[in-house]
C-alpha cells in the first residue's frame, strides 16, 4: 500500500492530503512481527468483487484444488449489490440450465454452514406458480 501511495497510483479520488495524511500514519506505525502474512505481488487468479458472484468463484476455485487466488474487494464482502438483493433460489426455473445451478445452489447452501462453520441462515421456502391459460 506505502508504494502505491508514493507513486500516487492510487486510481481513487484520493487527494494529496489525504494521501500525505496516510503515508505519515503508515511511516509512524510499528512494523509487523515477523509471522504477519505479506502482500502478494503475483497471483495464478485474481477475482475483483467480493459479491455472490465472485465470492462464489474463490470458494470453488479453492474446492477445485485452486491455491493461488486472490480475491480483490474495495469494502467488504457482499456489501454492493448482493446485500440488498432478494436471493430467490428455488426449484423452479424455466430454463433448463438455470434450473440446474437453481438447483446445485440449493444443495450447496445446505451444507454450507456445516462444512463452513458459518452461519449462512438458508432457508427454503415453498413457491408457488400457477399457470393460466387466456
Amino acid at each position: 500500500m506505502r508504494k502505491v501511495l508514493e507513486t500516487g497510483k492510487q486510481g481513487n479520488n484520493w487527494n494529496n492530503s489525504a494521501r500525505e495524511s496516510l503515508l505519515k500514519a503508515l511511516s509512524s506505525r510499528q512494523e509487523s512481527p515477523p509471522s504477519a502474512p505479506e502482500w502478494k505481488d503475483k497471483a495464478e487468479t485474481v477475482i475483483i468483487g467480493g459479491g455472490c458472484v465472485g465470492v462464489s468463484l474463490a470458494y470453488h476455485l479453492a474446492k477445485a484444488g485452486m491455491r493461488d487466488a486472490v480475491l480483490l474487494e474495495k469494502s467488504e464482502l457482499t456489501a454492493g449489490s448482493t446485500w440488498h438483493a432478494a436471493g430467490l433460489t428455488t426449484y423452479f426455473h424455466p430454463g433448463i440450465n438455470l434450473k440446474k445451478i437453481h438447483y446445485d445452489s440449493i444443495k450447496l447452501y445446505e451444507k454450507l454452514e456445516e462444512e463452513t462453520g458459518q452461519v449462512n441462515a438458508f432457508s427454503l421456502k415453498l413457491s408457488v406458480r400457477s399457470i393460466t391459460q387466456i
